[in-house]
């Protein structure tokens, strides 16, 4: 088995391309990275910064920054899982009128 298909098998495909396009067409403007993609929040006065990469335990993680730390961390397998679970997020956010995005990523994580 040559290397190149060696390390394709070992190097999973997270689809962050995918789910800028997914976060795109759903309403949320997303960011390509060269770590994976952005998408900055306005949740009335606060701006919200997610930054979604992969960890170095081969996992999807997603950091939240309210303009000043803690950050808020959530992990998926996919870049597109993450990207969906921005999505619900948003959902919640239309539903239920006050919710932050911060508590809705946390109710959409539950779920």
């Amino acid at each position: 088995m040559s290397s190149d298909v060696r390390q394709e098998m070992l190097t999973p495909d997270y689809n962050f391309e995918e789910a800028v396009e997914l976060l795109r067409s759903g309403g949320i403007n997303a960011r390509e990275e060269a770590y994976g993609f952005s998408v900055m929040i306005d949740d009335g006065s606060v701006k919200l910064i997610a930054e979604c990469g992969v960890d170095n335990d081969l996992s999807v993680s997603m950091s939240v920054l309210a303009q000043q730390p803690p950050a808020a961390w959530f992990f998926r397998k996919t870049a597109t899982e993450m990207a969906s679970l921005l999505l619900s997020a948003q959902e919640l956010v239309a539903e239920k009128s006050g919710m932050s995005w911060i508590d809705a990523l946390k109710d959409a994580d539950r779920e």
